[in-house]
């Protein structure tokens, strides 16, 4: 009975359980289908309001063609499908996407596209312009280090210039431009032996005076700074220039049948150098001073006339300026250089107005007699009693040299300015007046000398006493220098070479497997060939010769000092060498021999072989 009761309450909750669940089933069947239903219409919103956005939204400022985005899609708006689901699901209104607010909102970010775009333009040209500046900073920057490389490069050949000038003068082979800057910066030990510039450019041809030009200039170049030295370089240049001017004219004189075509212009100038060899510099620079300022405002008559004198006076200004280096060179210069400083100065006026009022006192008091016949100053170490010996006191020998020459200016100054006479002055006379200058200023300096002291001393007593018949000669006549083929031919000097050093790689086994041609070996010496030139070898019969010698400077003994050896005028000269085993067949390309004054010594190094 009771088992008949459970079954009954089991069969009945079953029942009820399985209702139950129908009920719920059908519940959940209808909340889906009415989310389904809510989504559906969800999305059609969206999509009804995606749809009116891209129809009424466009992205303003770009089109397809321009497009630095990248974008497929650019000429269309953009619309954000799933926020607008998000947005209606969360109970957003549809009136919140209406076209007021969809184009309040468009426009917003229209403007901010278009500041970005403005903004990345900006940038753009900011970019632009700074690399612009970089640019041309740049551009600055290597045309600066090029002007600092070629005006290094142009420092550097000229002090080669330099260097290569006083190698010359010290091994006594100097050039014409080595001979004016020994002149100018007093490099050799004695300066009496230094050719006379004005001789010297007299004898040079046109291609010698050519390679003197550019050598002159290129010592000015290094002088630039040096006011001093710039004027004496001007000064050769001017020189050079008309002697090279001079042998052109030459040689196209010969090349039209003899004929130089100078005619009156050549009698002109034969006038102007009588007229203008006289004068000094206090009175070129006064004549130049006035040419050229007639010249400027045109009140001359003849101005190629006066164009040439102006040429002229220039050129014995520079002739000056560097005569006066030379005689400043040879230490002879006190009273040159009196007279060259007060001229520039202009104190050397007042000196030539009393030397003419002490000539004309002179003149009324008797005639002056002439400086060439007059034996020059002299002292002597016993006078006696003053009438031995006509000799003639320096000081107013001095003074009669002054009064005369400026006697000769001041005449020579009247006719060029009235231009009557101008070739009438006679130039063996004013040659001699200068010459008679020139040797009294040679034997006053020689009187001062031990050596001359020492030499009169000697003639004395070999000659005997002088009597009251006898005076003192030293009347030299002035001779030009030139430069004889044997001038330094027996000087003593080093001999010229040519020297070469042959170099290579060592393929060795540790060489082979550390490098390859690509990176290669460090460069060893593999031999030299020597060519020394003795052309002036007094004795020719006795060959040079070389010998080795320890190199003390090498304590390792990796190098060795070769020494080549000749007789007189040659000294000896050496050179340092790696010291190594020489190769002595020919085979291998060994050569010594003198032939034709050239020792030609040629050799190679034994290669070092290792065997295992």
């Amino acid at each position: 009975m009771a088992e008949g009761s459970e079954r009954r309450r089991h069969k009945r909750r079953r029942r009820e359980g399985e209702g139950e669940g129908e009920g719920g089933r059908s519940r959940s069947r209808s909340h889906r289908s009415r989310r389904r239903r809510s989504h559906h219409q969800v999305q059609e919103q969206a999509d009804h309001i995606a749809k009116v956005l891209q129809e009424t939204g466009r992205v303003v400022g770009y089109e397809d063609e321009e497009n630095p985005f990248g974008d497929e899609n650019l000429s269309q708006a953009f619309v954000w499908h799933k926020k607008i689901e998000k947005q209606l699901e969360d109970g957003v209104t549809e009136n919140a996407f209406s076209a007021e607010q969809v184009k309040e909102k468009h426009e917003e970010r229209l403007r901010e596209i278009e500041q970005v775009k403005k903004r990345r333009e900006e940038r753009e040209k900011e970019l632009a312009r700074k690399q612009e500046e970089l640019d041309v900073l740049q551009k600055e920057r290597v045309l600066a280090e090029a002007a600092e490389l070629e005006q290094r490069d142009e420092g550097f050949h000229a002090e080669q210039a330099r260097t290569r000038s006083e190698i010359r003068i010290r091994e006594g082979r100097a050039k014409p431009a080595d001979v004016f800057y020994d002149i100018l910066n007093a490099v050799s030990t004695s300066g009496t032996d230094i050719q006379n510039p004005s001789g010297m450019l007299d004898m040079l041809e046109a291609n010698e005076l050519g390679d003197l030009e550019r050598e002159a200039k290129a010592h000015a170049a290094l002088d630039a700074h040096d006011e001093e030295k710039s004027r004496y370089w001007a000064a050769v240049l001017l020189l050079c220039d008309h002697e090279l001017g001079i042998r052109r004219r030459e040689d196209a004189g010969r090349g039209e049948g003899g004929s130089s075509g100078g005619g009156v212009h050549t009698s002109l100038d034969s006038d102007m150098r009588e007229v203008l060899g006289g004068k000094n510099v206090g009175e070129l620079l006064a004549l130049e001073a006035d040419i050229s300022e007639k010249l400027d405002k045109g009140t001359t008559d003849d101005e190629e006339y006066w164009q040439r004198v102006l040429q002229k006076t220039k050129l014995q200004l520079a002739r000056h300026k560097v005569m006066y280096a030379y005689s400043k060179r040879l230490g002879n210069f006190q009273e040159h250089e009196g007279d060259f400083q007060d001229d520039i100065q202009g104190g050397d006026q007042a000196e030539a107005e009393h030397a003419v009022a002490t000539a004309e006192d002179d003149a009324e008091a008797g005639p002056v007699y002439a400086r060439e016949y007059s034996p020059g100053p002299e002292d002597l170490e016993d006078p006696g009693d003053g009438d031995e010996g006509n000799v003639v006191d320096e000081a107013d020998d001095l003074a009669e040299i002054r009064a005369l020459r400026a006697r000769v200016q001041q005449d020579e100054h009247m006719k060029l300015n009235t231009a009557v006479g101008v070739g009438a002055i006679n130039r063996k006379t004013l040659e001699a007046t200068r010459q008679a200058a020139r040797g009294a200023r040679d034997s006053a300096a020689a009187s001062t000398s031990a050596a001359s002291g020492k030499l009169a001393a000697y003639s004395s007593r070999v000659m005997g006493e002088t009597s009251e018949n006898d005076s003192v000669f030293t009347q030299e006549v002035r001779v030009d220098r030139k430069v004889e083929w044997w001038h330094q031919k027996y000087q003593a000097r080093k001999p010229k070479y040519f020297n070469r050093v042959h170099t290579g790689f060592e393929w060795t086994k540790y060489n082979q497997t550390h490098y390859d041609h690509d990176n290669p070996p460090p460069k060893v010496v593999k031999g030299y060939k020597f060519n020394i030139f003795y052309p002036d070898l007094i004795d020719k019969t006795k060959a040079p010769s070389y010998k080795i010698e320890r190199d003390p400077e090498s304590p390792d003994h990796s190098t060795c000092i070769i020494r080549f050896q000749a007789g007189p005028p040659y000294e000896d000269i050496a050179f340092k060498i790696v010291n190594k085993d020489w190769e002595y067949s020919h085979k291998y390309g060994f050569k010594s021999s003198f032939e034709r004054g050239i020792l030609h010594l040629f050799f190679n190094f034994k290669r070092q072989r290792y065997r295992k």
